[in-house]
């Protein structure tokens, strides 16, 4: 399927925290990269302005239009212009999270993991009523991490911190390989700080 208005943008390999440039595709998908110096870099595509894509989440994607999420890195040197990038469909996860009084739990954070970097990502917060969709490419699986409402900023992920100035996970869930499509899942924390 060939995506309009996705974001392709190029990031050093050596870095990938570095964004180069940046361009959007045409209506046929086709994308144009100009002024890149010799080297190696990664290219990632984010559909969020096309059609299905992640800006329209809260509103349903127009008629006979699937979901798409954001297509891995593609390596690539600068200069060939013979490369593809795929923006693969999306399928949801959805569920609930609760409290140790098995309660709803609001804004807490829902990540999963970075495909640039070794660790998480926020992917969004429960709502009010403790539920949470998140979108991830069909056919596939993904570790969910859920932590407790930031105290500062809530619906934001912030890092629990004992006495001693130690970060302390115990207050965090991971679940592991939960597959795209998967609904009504839930998730206890079983204590909050």
């Amino acid at each position: 399927h060939r995506v309009a208005c996705a974001t392709v943008a190029a990031h050093l390999a050596s870095d990938p925290t570095v964004r180069v440039t940046y361009n959007f595709t045409k209506a046929d998908g086709s994308f144009d990269l100009s002024g890149l110096e010799p080297g190696a870099y990664l290219l990632f595509a984010d559909p969020a302005r096309s059609p299905g894509g992640p800006s329209t989440l809260g509103t349903p994607p127009p008629r006979n239009v699937r979901r798409l999420v954001r297509a891995l890195p593609v390596p690539a040197p600068a200069g060939d212009s013979s490369v593809r990038v795929v923006v693969p469909f999306a399928s949801a996860i959805s569920g609930i999270v609760r409290g140790p009084d098995d309660q709803p739990l609001a804004a807490a954070a829902i990540l999963i993991p970075s495909p640039i970097f070794e660790g998480w990502r926020m992917s969004g917060s429960s709502d009010h009523a403790g539920r949470f969709t998140l979108w991830i490419e069909e056919g596939t699986t993904t570790d969910i991490k859920i932590a407790p409402p930031a105290k500062n900023s809530p619906g934001t992920f912030e890092f629990v911190v004992d006495s001693a100035g130690n970060v302390d996970t115990s207050y965090e869930l991971v679940v592991e390989d939960v597959a795209a499509g998967t609904t009504d899942l839930v998730l206890k924390l079983s204590r909050l700080p």
